[in-house]
C-alpha cells in the first residue's frame, strides 16, 4: 500500500493529508487485524479520519451498511477496498459523498475495467488514474492470482483516458 500513497502523493503533490477529512467506508479491521487504510492515512498526517464498516467485528467507529448511510458532511478523499460485487455502488455513492475536487480510491482487481455492464459508467465517470500493484496484496495472509489496482477518481473530472501506472 505504501507504493501507492508514494505514487499518488508524487501525482497530487498539492493534496495535503493533514488537511483534510478522509472516509474509509468499508474500514474492515477485527480484534486481531488493524484497519489498514486508517493506519497508512494517520502516518501521513490525516488525523481526520471517518471509519464506517458493516461489520459488527469492525473496528471502525460507525457500524452502518454505506450504500445506505447518510453522512453528516462531504470528505476530500473517499478511500477503501470496497465488496466487489457492490463495487459499482460503493463508487457511485463515495463521488456523491466527496467534495467537488476531492478523490475517491478503490482498491479493485484490474479486470474490474472489463465489463460490457461498466461500459456506460466508464463514458460518464472515467478514472483518474489507474495504479497497479505489480506485487499482488496480501489479505489475510495470503494472495491470490488476481492483479490488483488502486483506481482513482477526482470529483469534476472525467478524462477520455485512465492514466496508467505500475507500482
Amino acid at each position: 500500500m505504501n507504493e501507492f500513497f508514494t505514487k499518488f502523493c508524487e501525482l497530487e503533490p498539492a493534496f495535503i493529508f493533514s488537511d483534510i477529512a478522509a472516509l474509509d467506508p468499508a474500514s474492515g479491521g477485527s480484534s486481531v487485524d488493524a484497519m489498514p487504510y486508517p493506519v497508512a492515512l494517520e502516518q501521513l498526517g490525516c488525523t481526520r479520519i471517518t471509519t464506517l464498516d458493516i461489520r459488527a467485528d469492525s473496528r471502525a467507529s460507525i457500524k452502518a451498511d454505506y450504500i445506505n448511510w447518510i453522512p453528516e458532511q462531504q470528505y476530500d478523499l473517499v478511500i477503501t477496498n470496497p465488496p466487489y460485487l457492490i463495487a459499482l455502488e460503493y463508487i457511485a455513492t463515495a463521488l456523491d459523498d466527496c467534495v467537488d475536487g476531492g478523490f475517491v480510491v478503490m482498491l479493485l482487481r484490474l479486470n474490474f475495467f472489463g465489463s460490457i455492464g461498466r461500459r456506460a459508467f466508464w463514458k460518464d465517470h472515467m478514472p483518474l488514474y489507474c495504479i497497479v500493484h505489480a506485487q499482488r496484496p496480501r489479505f489475510n495472509g495470503k494472495s491470490d492470482s488476481v492483479e490488483y489496482c488502486h483506481m482513482v477518481w477526482k470529483k469534476g473530472f472525467n478524462p477520455d483516458n485512465t492514466k496508467l501506472f505500475i507500482v
